[in-house]
């Protein structure tokens, strides 16, 4: 059975600088303004920026880059001509999910190209399956339900769309070719081949996977993802290396009456881009990470979710104007137990620290699931964030226990996280941003 990815919404599972000193002088302001060309000089001032072509993506009207009277049946019926356009798969946590989309916005920023944004995939090792909830239900959480993507782009003069803006819902199955960034073996996947689709009742499209030059797949920087889209000859050398070597049987597979179709250039799709960095991997526990500070720091969140987070934060502290430390006690398949007792002397140290935090609530956001562990917390005099007796998922569908949490922690007066978690790392970065609060991660 073909691979189906729903409206190519989620690519579910199957799609996974030399940093100039001159960022630390520029404020948000004059990062929303660059284009290509002045963005690129900040990731690698020693080279020069790929030729993009056409308007830049941040001066075009709507009409510009989506057919007006889309969505239709087919994706491709709502492109431009002469406009470029770029997409990724999403899968693992949201948090994850979430730093991929931040990727996708900066390589479609430095690349000109017009981002489409996947929804949000559930992953069942982070949102398990609720006793409410009898089957598995696959349906992705739309990016504009968490994000507030219309403020994204006046804040950056950057347009986005989603799949929803090109591709009619239950349209008929589409066909894709789209590259892969992990594999260091060259090879052509037909979507038949693949398997472990979270299918969904929407229109799919089905995706034969591609792999990358080595000088992507060995080393996942981002100038070399932008370089590769800028440059039509080497990608067509690229693609034409692995038709000769797929023809040959040297690589992928052969099967009965499949031939393969070459990615598009006009749209790249991308299996996903969460591993991708500028300089190293672990820039993003840096204040200094360019995709957070061109990218992150203005995706604020959808006023309908704040207006729902205000009615639990009522519940939870009684005052929804109250300050509160938070913290996030990641263990799970962190396989840590941590003692609340660890967390007291940080506690302390704010509340000593802070004139407006000392006599704060503590609220506690945790996966820990052993009752005495949450008995400590309580000994301490500090508060959970209990969604099952909020019965959260119940009421709100299964994504709003995560969707809550996030945008509490970011609120926080102040955030002791966990080291290594990046639903910690996003809230660190959010609470040092937009409220100017402190932040410890342990």
């Amino acid at each position: 059975m073909a691979r189906r990815l729903p409206l190519l919404i989620s690519f579910p599972i199957l799609l996974t600088l030399i940093f100039s000193a001159a960022w630390t002088f520029l404020d948000d302001t004059s990062l929303s303004s660059l284009g290509p060309h002045s963005l690129w000089p900040l990731f690698s001032p020693s080279t020069s920026p790929p030729e993009v072509g056409g308007l830049r993506i941040s001066e075009m009207t709507r009409d510009e880059y989506i057919n007006s009277s889309a969505p239709f049946p087919s994706f491709r019926q709502a492109l431009v001509p002469g406009t470029n356009y770029m997409s990724i798969g999403l899968g693992a946590g949201l948090a994850n999910q979430i730093i991929a989309t931040m990727n996708l916005l900066l390589v479609s920023r430095l690349s000109n190209r017009i981002p489409v944004l996947s929804d949000f995939t559930r992953d069942y090792g982070h949102m398990p399956l609720g006793e409410h909830e009898h089957s598995q239900s696959n349906a992705g959480l739309p990016v504009d339900e968490l994000f507030d993507l219309k403020k994204y782009t006046e804040l950056t003069s950057f347009p986005t769309l989603g799949w929803r803006d090109l591709k009619s819902p239950e349209a008929p199955l589409e066909r894709a070719s789209c590259y892969e960034s992990h594999d260091q073996v060259d090879r052509i996947i037909p979507a038949s081949a693949l398997t472990g689709n979270q299918a969904t009742g929407e229109s799919a499209i089905e995706v034969d996977i591609w792999s990358s030059p080595s000088s992507i797949s060995d080393i996942h920087r981002i100038q070399n993802l932008v370089r590769f889209l800028g440059d039509e000859e080497g990608r067509k050398e690229h693609e034409e290396e692995l038709l000769a070597k797929w023809g040959r049987g040297e690589i992928g597979m052969q099967l009965d009456g499949w031939e393969p179709r070459r990615p598009r250039g006009e749209f790249v799709c991308w299996s996903e881009l969460y591993y991708f960095y500028t300089d190293r991997f672990d820039e993003r526990w840096e204040t200094s990470w360019p995709a957070w500070r061109a990218v992150g720091t203005h995706l604020h969140f959808a006023q309908p979710l704040l207006k729902v987070v205000e009615e639990y934060k009522e519940q939870v502290l009684g005052d929804p104007s109250k300050k509160y430390i938070s913290i996030h006690a990641r263990h799970g398949d962190f396989g840590r137990g941590t003692p609340p007792s660890t967390y007291l002397p940080h506690v302390l140290s704010l509340q000593s620290r802070h004139p407006s935090l000392a006599t704060a609530p503590v609220l506690v956001f945790s996966d820990e699931t052993d009752d005495a562990w949450w008995l400590g917390v309580k000994d301490q005099g500090w508060l959970r964030m209990d969604h099952e007796k909020l019965r959260t998922s119940q009421e709100r569908g299964a994504w709003y226990p995560a969707l809550i949490d996030m945008v509490l922690l970011s609120e926080s007066g102040a955030l002791i996280g966990t080291q290594a978690s990046t639903f910690s790392l996003l809230a660190k970065l959010r609470v040092q941003d937009w409220g100017g609060g402190e932040t410890i991660l342990v």
